[in-house]
């Protein structure tokens, strides 16, 4: 049961970790672009968003292992949008927290479900 548990943690910081990595790239080379061009800032939050289930995406097949993709995945979605949250409230210097927190922790736990599964699918 520990190993079950243990195996479990890993993969999830591991995902959470590979997709922390590669939403901080993502964001700073749309940082770079928005240094040159101009774009609304309803198209900024969409692009974040976007952003954020790509790197769900990428975190997945880390944290998987190739079963419970649903749960594995949920809970891996859900941490990293929690970490990305965190880490770019305390960049910014403002963490508020509100019905669109609550939207992006859902958007995170189905986005991470989803990918899990596929995950688990696609390794079969």
């Amino acid at each position: 049961m520990e190993n079950i548990k243990n195996n479990f943690f890993t993969g999830l910081l591991k995902g959470v970790l590979i997709g922390l990595s590669s939403c901080l790239a993502m964001i700073l080379i749309f940082a770079f672009v928005l240094k040159f061009v101009a774009v609304p800032q309803k198209t900024i939050a969409i692009i974040n968003g976007i952003i954020k289930l790509i790197s769900i995406c990428v975190a997945c097949p880390f944290a998987v292992n190739g079963e419970k993709g649903l749960l594995k995945g949920a809970a891996t979605g859900t941490t990293l949008i929690i970490v990305t949250y965190l880490l770019f409230g305390l960049i910014s210097g403002e963490l508020s927290f509100g019905a669109g927190s609550l939207l992006e922790l859902l958007y995170g736990l189905v986005a991470g479900g989803l990918a899990g599964v596929i995950c688990v699918n696609l390794k079969k």
